[in-house]
């Protein structure tokens, strides 16, 4: 859970630069991408909650 979690903040900060993105191999379903929904939301919580938004893109 953390993985997935720590995966998508560095996704989300990093401005597309895949290069920092963690490989998962197998990989994990779509649901748990650093792209789905799921995951943006939990990282724009807590970055919100601690008044960094702005750092993050393609956070709600």
């Amino acid at each position: 859970m953390w993985f997935i979690f720590c995966r998508g903040v560095l996704a989300l900060f990093s401005d597309d630069d895949e290069e920092r993105v963690p490989v998962c191999l197998p990989e994990l379903p779509g649901v748990l991408s650093v792209h789905s929904q799921a995951v943006k939301s939990a990282v724009g919580q807590l970055a919100a909650c601690i008044g960094v938004t702005d750092c993050f893109t393609g956070v709600p």
